[in-house]
C-alpha cells in the first residue's frame, strides 16, 4: 500500500473537506516549505515524486546557504522555522514588515508555476500567526503584479482553514481510493443474482470518485474502516468446500 506524502495528503483534504476545486496549487509552510499540484482532480507527482515543490526555488542568489547546496532558497527565507527566528529577534513593530516581505517572496516564487499552469487557486497552510492577513495580502499583491494579463484569469491566494488533522484525513482519502481502484468486483453467479451490499458500496463510491462528489466522498472517509473490512473479506480466497 502506497501512502501520499504529507503535502499531497493535505491537498486532498483541502479538496474534499475544504474549499479547494479540481485545480489547485497547495503550499504548506511549517518547518520547511512543501507544495503540491492538483490538475483536473489528479495530483501531479513528477518523475522523482517532487512535482510542485517550490521550497528550493532560489529567491536571492546571494542569500543564505541552503542544505540543498544553493543560496537563497525560499525554504531558507520564509519557512515557519526561519520566520519564527526572524520574528523573535525583531521588535514587535517590525513583525508586520517581516511577514509582508515573506509574503512577497512567496508571491515571487509562485508567479512562474501559476503562469505556467494557468492556475487560479493557491491555498496556503500554516500557523495563523504567520500565514495571516499581512502575509497573504503581500503575496497576492506581488502575484497580481507579476501575472495579471488580458489572457490569464485572476489567481486568488487564500489561507487553508482545515484543522491540524489535515494530513491524516488526506492519507485516509489516498488509501481508500487506492482500494477502490484495485479491488476487482466478483461477477454474480447468475444474471438474476443481486450484488452484495459491499459490492454495491464499492460501485457507489467509485462513481462518487469519478464524479468528485464531496458529500459522497466525505461519507466514504467516515465509513472507511468498515469498508476496508468488506474489501479484505471480498479479496480473501474462498475456503474449499466438501
Amino acid at each position: 500500500m502506497n501512502v501520499s506524502n504529507d503535502v499531497t495528503a493535505a491537498m486532498l483534504t483541502e479538496r474534499f473537506f475544504g474549499q479547494g476545486g479540481p485545480n489547485m496549487l497547495f503550499v504548506r509552510i511549517e518547518r520547511g516549505i512543501g507544495s503540491a499540484i492538483l490538475l483536473s482532480d489528479t495530483p501531479v507527482i513528477g518523475e522523482l515524486h517532487a512535482a510542485g515543490e517550490i521550497g528550493h526555488i532560489s529567491i536571492d542568489l546571494d542569500g543564505p546557504l541552503c542544505p540543498c547546496g544553493k543560496r537563497g532558497c525560499l525554504e531558507t527565507m520564509i519557512s515557519g522555522t526561519a520566520l519564527k527566528k526572524q520574528l523573535s529577534a525583531a521588535d514587535v513593530e517590525q513583525h508586520q514588515n517581516i511577514l509582508a516581505r515573506a509574503g512577497r517572496y512567496l508571491g515571487q516564487a509562485l508567479s512562474m508555476p501559476v503562469g505556467l499552469l494557468d492556475m487560479a487557486d493557491v491555498c496556503v497552510y500554516g500557523q495563523p500567526n504567520i500565514i495571516n492577513e499581512t502575509f497573504i495580502d503581500a503575496a497576492q499583491q506581488y502575484l497580481d503584479a507579476a501575472t495579471s494579463s488580458s489572457f490569464h484569469k485572476h489567481t486568488v491566494i487564500r489561507r487553508c482553514e482545515c484543522g491540524p488533522d489535515i494530513t491524516v484525513q488526506g492519507e485516509a482519502i489516498a488509501v481508500v481510493f487506492q482500494h477502490l481502484a484495485k479491488i476487482k468486483l466478483a461477477t454474480p453467479a447468475t444474471k438474476r443474482a443481486r450484488p452484495s451490499a459491499a459490492q454495491h458500496d464499492i460501485k457507489r463510491y467509485r462513481t462518487a470518485w469519478k464524479m468528485r462528489s464531496r458529500r459522497q466522498i466525505r461519507r466514504l472517509i467516515f465509513h472507511a474502516p468498515a469498508l476496508c473490512q468488506c474489501y479484505a473479506a471480498m479479496a480473501a480466497p474462498m475456503a474449499p468446500t466438501g
